[in-house]
């Protein structure tokens, strides 16, 4: 049976910004931290796509914390 890994905030930043840099392939990153290039490319999408949250507004920011666990 296989089972969902819980990954960290931390560990999900970490495997984002890597791909970002683009130093290795998605494979190889993927191999790295023992997950799949897919995840990895999903990675580094959610953290492309709220990464201008990071220069808004207070306000902003826990509206949009808000609207994400919802």
């Amino acid at each position: 049976m296989k089972y969902k890994k819980k990954l960290s905030p931390e560990f999900k930043a970490k495997v984002a910004l890597e791909a970002i840099r683009e130093s290795m392939p998605l494979t190889d990153i993927a191999k790295k931290y023992e997950i799949t290039p897919s995840m990895v490319s999903e990675l580094k999408e959610e953290f492309l796509a709220g990464a201008s949250q990071v220069f808004a507004p207070k306000a902003d920011q826990q509206e949009h914390q808000k609207v994400v666990r919802l």
